[in-house]
């Protein structure tokens, strides 16, 4: 008698539930694990963009430690998850690259869900994003007339909806 069986879908199965069980690791891991960033980039940690203390309304910057001398571009991430579910943080190395090579600061910001607030908070929350990194473009060094935004599913959607707008 076999005890575990290891046919095809067993196999499937068990994928699956590591794959949930990853997807629903604390905010600030990936995979159970703290997401980590090659030396040359300086991590700067939840940074409030609303004037608020919710983990939500929270962005995090990578800065590379030896950079040109002049403003840099941002890139920023925002998430997706169907605006109910996901965080900034296991994304940022997506963006890491960026600001590893030195010619960019690389962000990811962090929105109120829908179990929170309901739409259109979302794209407010990402509007505020953008326009504190403006007004804080001189602390870190980021060019403001030159910021790029990229995301994926909700935050994909998320950034052409404010950018028809006036931010």
């Amino acid at each position: 008698m076999k005890i575990f069986n290891t046919k095809p879908q067993w196999k499937a199965i068990i994928s699956l539930v590591v794959i949930m069980l990853t997807a629903f690791a604390e905010p600030g891991q990936k995979g159970g694990r703290r997401v980590s960033f090659p030396e040359g980039i300086k991590h700067i940690r939840n940074i409030p963009y609303a004037g608020t203390d919710n983990p939500r309304q929270m962005l995090d910057l990578l800065v590379p430690k030896q950079r040109a001398d002049r403003p840099l571009p941002i890139v920023v991430y925002i998430h997706g998850g169907g605006w109910r579910k996901g965080n900034k943080t296991p994304k940022l190395s997506m963006v890491a690259n960026f600001a590893d090579s030195g010619q960019y600061i690389a962000a990811s910001i962090a929105y109120r869900l829908s179990g929170e607030v309901k739409w259109p908070a979302q794209v407010h929350d990402c509007k505020a994003a953008i326009r504190w990194i403006r007004v804080n473009a001189e602390k870190y060094g980021i060019d403001p007339d030159r910021i790029g935004v990229w995301g994926a599913s909700a935050g994909g959607i998320c950034h052409p909806c404010w950018e028809q707008a006036t931010v």
